[in-house]
């Protein structure tokens, strides 16, 4: 239902949106997402405001439950069942890059103009996109929640969000590998520099500029 539901509301966020391009996109992107937090933290009767949803169960198949289990190695299961949905994830994008709608998306990414003289229907492939990445999103939120048995508006700042586009741009934008090594990477630094306190951030804004200065199109090109 997240999946469906995120697929569906990607596309109505996209609609307003489908003239743009490049850096005013991502700017409204990201602005939106700003606005949608906002509203859910202040939207008390629905969201509880900032005290956020509890009592989220965990995933579970039947009687068998992927939440945390003292017994048989904590979060075990859990990390077993990302891994089958990483896998998933891979599989459906890998999928779709060499399909037709996936090789019209690419021709998009690189030059709209050019796309639309070969007779890329631009505004179709455009929802499609949103719906694709926003359907993404609502599994990756409803498995976020069960793993936390919590969520609060306040768990999706302006940060996570920036965080999350600096993964596909470190990684290579268009490049599957390039994604997954750009959230390790960035996933993990920061933790690894903990012992430098605030400090870290200044690293981490340094790999970040190092990055953009000798590898413009990501660690690993498409």
């Amino acid at each position: 239902m997240a999946t469906a539901a995120g697929a569906l509301l990607g596309v109505l966020r996209g609609l307003p949106t489908l003239r743009l391009s490049g850096d005013y996109l991502a700017i409204v992107t990201l602005g939106f997402g700003e606005i949608v937090r906002l509203t859910f933290t202040n939207w008390v009767d629905l969201t509880n405001g900032p005290m956020g949803l509890r009592g989220i169960e965990a995933p579970s198949v039947g009687s068998f439950s992927f939440g945390f289990d003292a017994v048989r190695g904590g979060y075990t299961r859990y990390y077993f069942l990302a891994l089958v949905l990483l896998a998933l994830g891979v599989y459906v994008v890998y999928r779709l890059r060499r399909s037709r709608p996936g090789r019209a998306l690419l021709a998009i990414r690189d030059n709209e103009t050019a796309a639309a003289a070969m007779g890329v229907h631009l505004t179709r492939y455009k929802a499609l996109a949103y719906a694709v990445g926003a359907a993404f999103g609502g599994a990756a939120g409803a498995f976020f929640a069960s793993f936390n048995l919590f969520v609060s508006p306040n768990s999706f700042v302006f940060f996570e969000s920036a965080i999350v586009l600096c993964m596909v741009v470190v990684g290579g934008m268009g490049s599957i590998p390039g994604a997954i090594v750009g959230a390790v990477i960035l996933a993990s630094f920061p933790e690894l520099l903990r012992f430098l306190a605030d400090f870290r951030y200044l690293l981490f804004g340094a790999l970040m500029v190092a990055v953009a200065v000798f590898r413009p199109r990501g660690l690993l090109k498409a």
